[in-house]
């Protein structure tokens, strides 16, 4: 890496690291990551928030902040340096995230700064940027060569795009999106030295949505959000193949992007069997209060006296639904989160 570094200076591309620690690279695992910002207001706006998600079951395995910079957007993986790549809106240049949450910032030499919204990295190393900011921006992607961080020719579309997220399937190594507002699947297909990228409808996938989040597996399925939790797939080799969902995520999607290594298989954890009754009348009680982040077990056995003392556990959202269920085939509680009191929909999780 040093010497990329000294080549990249000379070539006249200037670095500078939010943390000097030296970059530690992530592992290609199962994984995903997605980085959104505090404020609503965009994603120009408040400190970058970085959230590491067990796709496999949803779990939020971490909650971290990136250095404190804003904006940071369009990540993708590398997977020939294993780290997490991407364009910080705030600063309006590329950034590299290592595995310790730590940002470097670099200004590329020939690179439009625009509002990026979309973005990955290809089986190469080259950065793909897409921003939707007018109608020439959106026949065109930007190209970053993270191997030499010099800027590249871009890419002209055959037609005008429109999207959050988009990812390359490890297989074709076509880069694969859904149409912002429809539930349209298209594909581009890089020409000649990736002059022309020739943009087909590959199917409808039948779930409406705005799509923030996408990632592939090395199988070639393809998994992106349905609401802002939910996370659906679809293998893209077969277009007849069934758009399934996948699993659902602990906390509510924001402004942001998603990225994981596409190398890396997803595995799906074996699903428990349902207990057998222990026949004597003992049981496991879950109940949860209004209005909190806390939920309590209770291990209850027949002519118990005193009453046991409830285990105390603590969750990443506040639910005000009127029940909750626990279902023992794979030890998940369910429960309602409505907008308000007499007010829906309701929306429904898992825990």
């Amino acid at each position: 890496m040093k010497k990329i570094f000294l080549i990249s200076f000379f070539l006249g591309t200037f670095v500078s690291a939010v943390n000097a620690s030296v970059p530690k690279p992530f592992s290609c695992e199962a994984e995903s990551f997605v980085s959104f910002n505090e404020s609503s207001n965009g994603p120009g706006d408040g400190a970058s928030r970085f959230y590491t998600y067990a796709l496999t079951d949803g779990t939020l395995l971490h909650d971290d902040d990136v250095n404190n910079i804003s904006g940071v957007n369009t990540l993708g993986y590398n997977v020939k340096d294993n780290f997490l790549w991407g364009w910080n809106i705030g600063e309006e240049k590329v950034v590299r995230i290592d595995a310790n949450k730590n940002a470097t910032l670099f200004d590329i030499d020939g690179l439009d700064a625009r509002f990026y919204v979309a973005g990955d990295v290809d089986a190469n190393g080259i950065l793909y940027l897409f921003s939707r900011g007018n109608d020439w921006q959106k026949r065109h992607i930007a190209r970053v060569d993270l191997n030499t961080m010099q800027a590249l020719s871009e890419v002209t579309l055959t037609q005008a795009i429109n999207t959050a997220d988009f990812s390359f399937d490890p297989q074709s190594g076509k880069l694969y999106f859904i149409e912002q507002g429809t539930d349209d699947l298209y594909s581009i297909t890089m020409g000649a030295n990736n002059i022309i990228g020739t943009v087909h409808k590959e199917r409808d996938l039948g779930t409406v949505a705005d799509v923030i989040i996408t990632f592939f597996d090395k199988d070639s399925n393809f998994y992106f959000n349905v609401d802002t939790s939910a996370i659906y797939k679809v293998n893209v080799k077969d277009n007849t193949s069934a758009v399934v969902p996948f699993s659902t995520l602990s906390s509510t999607l924001r402004n942001g992007d998603g990225a994981r290594c596409a190398n890396a298989a997803m595995v799906q954890p074996e699903q428990p069997t349902d207990p057998e009754p222990a026949g004597d009348g003992s049981g496991v009680c879950y109940a949860m209060s209004d209005n909190s982040t806390k939920f309590y077990i209770v291990s209850m056995s027949p002519g118990a006296s005193p009453l046991p003392v409830p285990i105390e556990k603590s969750m990443h959202e506040t639910f005000n639904g009127e029940g909750s269920a626990y279902r023992a085939k794979n030890n998940k509680i369910y429960a309602f989160k409505a907008t308000g009191d007499d007010i829906g929909p309701s929306s429904l999780y898992t825990i």
